[in-house]
């Protein structure tokens, strides 16, 4: 609790951040008061993030930075959106008193966002109490009200509140004692930064009462053990820089200015507490230090006072062999616990080996063996995935990314590499996620009859747009790019947007099930913020297959509109075949192309990407003079634009950034020829690539 109330008090003075009150939110005293667990802490995490909180109480917080008339972004806000979500979502665009509610709150977590608001609540309270100079005595009844509004211990900690108790008793004792000295002032004010400096020390915990001569190993700091002998003393982590203590005098103590004979001296006492327990030492002293960098490697002194024992040793002890004595007493430990060192005998000071973990070992001996290069990522294809059904949408995100799908439908692994973690700084700026939300969301209300100002003016309360002119101009591009989608989504199909089920036997004899969105009339209309790449391309073409095997009665037609730099641009896919029976048969043999290159790719990942094989595939068909230079293009990342061939998945599976000539080397496995594949392709990415893309540009051509 002692570190908690620590924290809090650097708290009061800070912006107040998102990572700032989420970590403070963490603290074990604040979610036992609070009741907050592990998946609590997830879930309020993801609701300052969706709510655009960044910092700052509310909008007068931020006065002493010249920002009191902005009041997005701050917890206020923020709080206003997650109350308001557990009454009402956000469907209608409705703002109540200005806030717009967060359509984030399921009925299991209206007890979770209560607690939430109240310790936000309860933390400005805090914060507003402890603003301004004050006596010491009313500093002590502000720590008290804030420990009872904040923080809570389980009952085998309940002695951590004494101790704060005794703490801020004793501080206000002994500056009642002061006060009663000659000359000294009544009741001075203290500020928040001296009552800080006033309680770092005793913060920081107190030495505690140790159990000495119990034959059991004694864990305490230098001060309860000084000149109680022990048979052996070990003194852990005297690196340089954090023995002896120092820091820098504060500048209100004008005793630093001339010091005198008994003045209170942190390094000089520090320097007595290791002669004391060096003195204490009866059969064996230890001394531990971090000796080489953890990340460099590189070499480190030990703290000074542990250099001047050394010195003392090496002046005062002769060795047999003449060598100076603070080599025979100095052992250099290695970092790794799997260095060879550790295995052999007598190598680190002990008459066997000081290593004692087989796994340990096992790696020492591997890493003196011969250097060998890595292996393939799978040495053979898995066995098929069996199964007699196939979900749509798990065979949408297979032909967007082949490879990351096998690694998630097939292994189970995900390669996010974000954490999600808060954003503490008010955005200038939309960055190219954030203004596809905003611009999507606008693309979803107009398509959906919804009145354009009330939609802009809930993305102004959302608290996601930049402040001010910044966010209007950031919002006023993002509904001129929206008006003109959904202005071509509207003339390509008009009407009431239903879904297709689909449920249907393909030839292989699985079964292909799922829903096929936005279907207006007998257009499949899929309407995108983004633009049209590749992998928007090739998930209009897997729904309009299932959605025209699902219902070859309708002669349907796929339409799927995106944006460009002025304007919207659309993706077509016309009619299969004139009778319902042919667009039956159509439908079921491409798709059953597309679930054969995925029942493939779940055994192994292919060396078939969207962008980089569509490059390929585009380029043949239009007669480019050399289709692979174009793909190489595509694949190579440049100077500031990653590419395919640094995609996270790629890298794992590929052992690394491989290069387009080392993937074209890749050969064709068998099975991969006859009707329908290309075997005048010697690549097996050509293959795949055709494979997948002819039947999609020769459905786009037609159309």
């Amino acid at each position: 609790m002692l570190g908690a109330v620590a924290e809090l008090l650097v708290l009061v003075e800070a912006r107040l951040t998102a990572s700032q009150v989420l970590a403070f939110a963490a603290l074990p005293p604040v979610r036992e008061r609070f009741g907050l667990g592990d998946d609590d802490l997830a879930r309020t995490a993801d609701w300052v993030r969706d709510t655009g909180t960044r910092w700052g109480l509310d909008a007068a917080s931020r006065a002493r930075y010249d920002l009191a008339g902005v009041a997005t972004g701050t917890w206020e806000a923020g709080l206003a959106r997650l109350l308001l979500g557990v009454a009402m979502s956000e469907d209608g665009h409705r703002l109540v008193g200005g806030a717009f509610p967060l359509d984030d709150v399921d009925a299991g977590d209206i007890a979770l966002a209560g607690r939430f608001a109240e310790l936000v609540a309860r933390l400005g309270s805090v914060v507003g109490e402890m603003a301004g100079a004050r006596p010491i005595a009313e500093w002590v009844t502000a720590i008290h009200r804030a420990a009872d509004l904040l923080f809570a211990t389980r009952f085998a900690d309940a002695w951590q509140r004494g101790q704060l108790d005794r703490l801020l008793r004793d501080v206000q004792d002994e500056a009642a004692g002061r006060l009663g000295a000659p000359g000294a002032p009544l009741d001075a004010p203290l500020r928040l930064a001296e009552v800080r400096d006033l309680l770092a020390d005793r913060l920081r915990g107190q030495p505690s009462r140790a159990e000495f001569r119990s034959g059991d190993i004694t864990m305490c700091t230098l001060v309860p053990m000084r000149s109680v002998p022990h048979r052996v003393v070990c003194l852990v982590g005297l690196d340089d820089g954090a023995f002896p203590r120092g820091g820098r005098p504060d500048g209100d103590d004008l005793l630093v200015r001339a010091r005198h004979v008994g003045d209170h001296d942190r390094r000089a006492e520090d320097r007595q507490l290791l002669l004391d327990a060096v003195l204490a030492a009866g059969q064996a002293l230890v001394i531990t230090y971090s000796g080489r960098d953890v990340r460099t490697n590189e070499l480190l002194p030990p703290a000074v006072p542990v250099n001047e024992l050394l010195d003392v040793v090496s002046a005062t002890v002769r060795t047999g062999g003449g060598e100076p004595a603070r080599e025979r007493v100095l052992h250099n430990h290695p970092l790794l616990a799997s260095d060879e060192r550790c295995f052999q005998p007598g190598r680190l000071g002990t008459d066997g080996p000081w290593g004692f973990d087989r796994r340990m070992l096992a790696g020492a001996r591997a890493a003196e063996g011969p250097r060998r290069q890595a292996g393939a990522f799978l040495e053979a294809p898995l066995p098929p995935v069996g199964g007699g059904v196939v979900n749509l949408d798990d065979l949408v995100q297979f032909v967007q990314h082949p490879v990351q799908a096998f690694l998630r439908q097939r292994l189970g692994l995900s390669l996010r590499s974000d954490e999600d973690l808060p954003v503490d700084a008010l955005a200038v700026e939309l960055d190219g996620l954030a203004a596809w939300g905003v611009g999507d969301r606008l693309v979803r209300a107009l398509l959906a009859g919804g009145d354009i100002e009330a939609v802009c003016a809930a993305e102004e309360a959302r608290g996601l747009l930049p402040p001010g002119a910044l966010g209007k101009a950031a919002l006023g591009d993002a509904r001129a790019r929206a008006e003109a989608i959904a202005a071509a989504a509207l003339a390509a199909a008009d009407g009431p947007a239903t879904s297709i089920e689909v449920d249907v036997a393909l030839g292989s004899g699985l079964r292909l099930v799922g829903t096929v969105p936005d279907v207006v009339g007998s257009v499949v209309r899929a309407t995108s913020f983004s633009r049209l790449a590749p992998k928007q391309r090739l998930a209009a073409w897997v729904r309009f297959l299932a959605a025209t095997a699902a219902w070859p009665e309708a002669d349907l037609t796929s339409t799927t509109v995106g944006r460009r730099r002025d304007g919207a641009c659309t993706f077509k896919l016309g009619s299969l075949a004139g009778t319902p029976a042919g667009r039956s048969a159509r439908a079921l043999e491409l798709l059953d192309v597309v679930v054969d290159l995925r029942e493939r790719g779940l055994s192994e990942p292919l060396p078939l990407f969207a962008d980089t094989s569509h490059r390929y595939a585009s380029a043949l068909r239009s007669g480019a003079e050399d289709p692979l230079a174009d793909a190489a293009r595509c694949w190579t990342s440049e100077f500031d634009w990653d590419k395919e061939d640094k995609d996270p998945a790629h890298v794992l599976v590929h052992g690394g950034v491989r290069s387009f000539d080392e993937i074209v080397e890749i050969a064709p496995r068998a099975g991969e020829e006859g009707a329908g594949w290309r075997g005048n392709e010697p690549s097996r990415f050509g293959r795949l690539a055709r494979r997948l893309w002819d039947p999609v540009l020769e459905a786009a051509g037609a159309a």
